[in-house]
C-alpha cells in the first residue's frame, strides 16, 4: 500500500491489495465529488467522470472501468460534508427543499480497500444545505 493508501507500482502490475470488483481499475486523480445511492452518504460510492478525470471526494481509491447508468441519493465532496440531492421550489419570499434522487450516465463505480459498501453518515446537512439538482420557480406565488 502506497502513502495514503493508495495504489503503488502501477507500472510494474502491483498494487499491493488495490484490488477492484472489475477486470481493470484506475486511480483516482483528483479530489472532487463522489455520488451514493444511498441516503446519507450510504451504498456504493461512484465517480461521474471521464478517463481524464477519475476523480472521488477525497482523491483516494480507484474507479472500475465499466459504465452504468446508475442513481443516486447523496453526494459528498471536498469539503467531506454529506449533502442529500434536493430539489428547490423557489417561492415569493421563500424556498422549500425535497430530497430527490438522479439518475447519471457514465459513473464508475469507486473501490476502496476494506470498504464494500458504505454506512449512513449521522453528520449529513440538512436538505436546506443540500446539493440541488433541480428547481421549480413559483417566485409568482408566496411561501405556502
Amino acid at each position: 500500500m502506497g502513502t495514503y493508501g493508495c495504489c503503488d507500482n502501477f507500472s510494474t502490475g502491483t498494487t499491493a491489495g488495490c484490488t477492484c470488483g472489475e477486470v481493470l481499475c484506475f486511480q483516482q486523480k483528483q479530489a472532487g465529488r463522489s455520488f451514493f445511492t444511498g441516503e446519507k452518504c450510504s451504498g456504493w460510492e461512484y465517480s461521474k467522470g471521464t478517463f481524464s478525470r477519475f476523480q472521488s471526494y477525497d482523491g483516494l481509491g480507484t474507479s472500475g472501468n465499466n459504465t452504468a447508468t446508475v442513481t443516486v441519493r447523496s453526494t459528498r465532496s471536498v469539503d467531506g460534508i454529506c449533502r442529500p440531492l434536493v430539489k428547490v421550489f423557489l417561492y415569493n419570499g421563500c424556498e422549500d427543499y425535497f430530497p430527490v434522487t438522479k439518475s447519471y450516465a457514465t459513473m464508475r463505480r469507486v473501490y476502496r480497500v476494506g470498504i464494500s459498501s458504505h454506512p449512513a453518515d449521522p453528520n449529513t446537512a440538512s436538505l436546506r444545505n443540500g446539493y440541488v439538482v433541480s428547481s421549480h420557480d413559483h417566485r409568482d406565488r408566496y411561501c405556502p
